[in-house]
């Protein structure tokens, strides 16, 4: 099968980026032809001024995402046009080019971004869960401007995104569409989705072979945090409750808060900022515990985490969403009660000095094994190009 993924790379590289890469990497492995599409947002503001307000006045259907699409499947020609990150540069109109060109569509829904403007239900400036938008009502997120600070561009978003939404729900385009978690999937068919048309393809970590070689406990300490160093992931609020007399805490990840966090930081505290992935694992396989404190809906269970647990390292999660229910099948002790840092703190504190501990090791290679092998992956995704090409058979010429 012929598969061309297009994405549009996220200004601070993030969990869909390596999604996007992991999945084109498994796909060219299991003997799929697969070409990708991958313009950077930078891209969107070098763009002429003309072109910005014609894309930004067109409610997501614009000559310029169509083109974009147009040309690839004009060069590569494809079976399947899998979208991940449509916005600014693709647009929902380049769903509708692929299938006029006769591609079946198949798209990843990464975030919550067709409920809310910011794509998490969060309140930067306040911290905490807002659920006041629904699919096309974004008034309350536009007279906070909650993407990007603008309400003018807040307003920009919305009408993109009520475009996309009248798309999926009216199925104006035939297509299947992925969501990364039964939780998120149950969301989004409850806000009108027809469950038909969205079924859940959970993100993969592919099976490591040094899983006999791993580090035990006496070979690990302290407790990591990776992630985007921004309000909605807890990073803040970790610090501020983390004990002088704790293990060492490393939080490692780019953000707006990194000067912040650095300034925060006692002696037992280590903020070292963006750094490579392959840092990331060794740090994460270095560690007892991964601390995820998000304070945001997750859509599914951040990648970090299921990486972590891939090399044993056992998490710890708030309860509440999609995270959740990965880290209870390992122990209710991975899962603290959501909002109290204070129990969070405890929860790392317990396992790091756990006599159990390899047993949670253990079990955490275990979830990742059954519930996110890469074979899973493959296989969802076939089915879904297999049914997203019948599905554009099925329409008159």
């Amino acid at each position: 099968m012929r598969i061309l993924i297009c994405h549009v790379a996220y200004r601070t590289r993030g969990g869909e980026d390596v999604v996007v890469d992991t999945e084109s990497t498994l796909l060219r492995d299991a003997g799929h032809d697969v070409e990708v599409v991958n313009p950077q947002s930078e891209e969107f503001d070098a763009l002429p001024m003309a072109t910005k307000m014609r894309i930004a006045a067109s409610r997501g259907d614009h000559p310029y995402g169509r083109q974009l699409v147009a040309d690839a499947i004009q060069r590569f020609d494809p079976d399947i046009v899998h979208f991940h990150n449509l916005y600014p540069n693709f647009g929902w109109g380049a769903m509708a080019e692929a299938a006029d060109r006769g591609c079946g569509v198949v798209q990843t829904l990464h975030n919550y971004r067709l409920s809310c403007l910011n794509g998490l239900h969060f309140l930067m400036d306040e911290g905490v869960i807002c659920e006041r938008c629904r699919p096309g009502d974004f008034g309350p997120g536009i007279a906070r401007g909650c993407y990007r600070g603008s309400r003018a561009q807040s307003a920009v978003m919305a009408r993109w995104l009520t475009g996309q939404w009248n798309l999926l729900r009216r199925r104006r385009v035939p297509h299947m569409s992925l969501a990364i978690s039964d939780f998120q999937r149950d969301r989004l068919v409850a806000d009108g989705l027809d469950p038909r048309l969205i079924r859940v393809k959970v993100n993969c970590v592919p099976r490591l072979q040094q899983h006999a070689d791993r580090k035990g406990v006496s070979e690990r300490g302290g407790v990591v945090f990776v992630g985007r160093a921004s309000r909605e992931k807890g990073a803040l609020e970790l610090v501020e409750a983390w004990p002088l007399d704790a293990p060492h805490l490393t939080l490692a990840g780019d953000g707006p808060l990194v000067s912040r966090l650095t300034a925060m930081a006692g002696r037992n505290v280590s903020v070292v900022g963006a750094v490579s992935r392959h840092q990331v694992l060794t740090m994460v396989e270095a560690a007892l515990v991964l601390a995820a404190p998000s304070l945001c809906l997750e859509g599914a269970a951040p990648l970090t985490v299921l990486e972590g647990m891939a090399r044993g390292t056992p998490p710890v999660v708030f309860a509440g969403g999609a995270a959740e229910h990965v880290a209870e099948q390992v122990s209710p002790e991975c899962v603290a009660t959501r909002g109290s840092f204070g129990n969070f703190v405890q929860r790392c504190l317990d396992i790091c000095r756990s006599s159990d501990w390899a047993s949670l090791s253990g079990r955490s290679i275990q979830v990742i094994d059954h519930g996110f092998a890469a074979s899973r992956e493959i296989a969802g995704l076939a089915s879904a190009y297999d049914e997203a090409a019948a599905a554009r058979r099925r329409m008159p010429a």
